[in-house]
């Protein structure tokens, strides 16, 4: 869908932006069941997702809930991309331009079994309740894409420059109006998962 988005000003006239909603996208997975086997995390998750927009981010999430002081709290904690160099240096999903409709991707389980002992050591004291991953994966149209890849188009997170990029896809105008459309998939944990306690 286009959808337009129109000013007037009696004193600076007219300003018109436009943006297209990505199509919606889709995860699947043959092999989701390996969740819930954390002692075989010693190798990927294949995935295919179906991309429509000019760029995306795929991001996995673990959600759980912890007994403090006899009362559940619900939390989310994002599962790391990957490991870098050392164990010390996670790296988070990034925004990157989707090369075809139809993307093969793989996830390193070794991150989530991170996420699970960074979790459980930080309440060893407590009751744990995982509860489900999921897999989200957001589009962006082509407008939040450009004004990604413009405000990080250094790539160094060392930079000492301090000029700030600027992008804006309104004519004459500030700003950008632009789109994303966010897809989940869910996987939910069985009640007896292994590292429940």
């Amino acid at each position: 869908s286009e959808y337009v988005l129109k000013v007037q000003s009696q004193t600076m006239g007219t300003y018109v932006a436009r943006t297209i909603i990505p199509k919606r996208g889709s995860i699947s997975s043959a092999f989701i069941y390996i969740l819930q086997t954390p002692g075989d995390y010693n190798y990927d998750l294949p995935l295919d997702v179906k991309v429509y927009g000019r760029g995306y981010v795929l991001r996995m999430m673990l959600q759980y809930e912890v007994e403090i002081n006899g009362i559940w709290f619900e939390q989310t904690e994002e599962v790391p991309r990957s490991m870098g160099i050392g164990i010390s240096e996670v790296l988070f999903p990034v925004v990157v331009q989707a090369q075809g409709q139809g993307e093969k991707l793989k996830w390193p389980l070794e991150t989530l079994t991170y996420t699970f002992a960074g979790i459980m050591k930080r309440f060893e004291m407590n009751h744990i309740t995982f509860k489900r991953v999921i897999l989200e994966l957001r589009q962006y149209d082509e407008n939040l894409f450009n004004y990604f890849q413009i405000v990080n188009s250094f790539h160094d997170a060392r930079s000492i420059r301090v000029d700030m990029p600027d992008y804006s896809n309104i004519p004459n105008g500030q700003g950008v109006f632009g789109a994303c459309t966010i897809d989940e998939l869910v996987y939910e944990l069985p009640p007896d998962f292994i590292k429940n306690h």
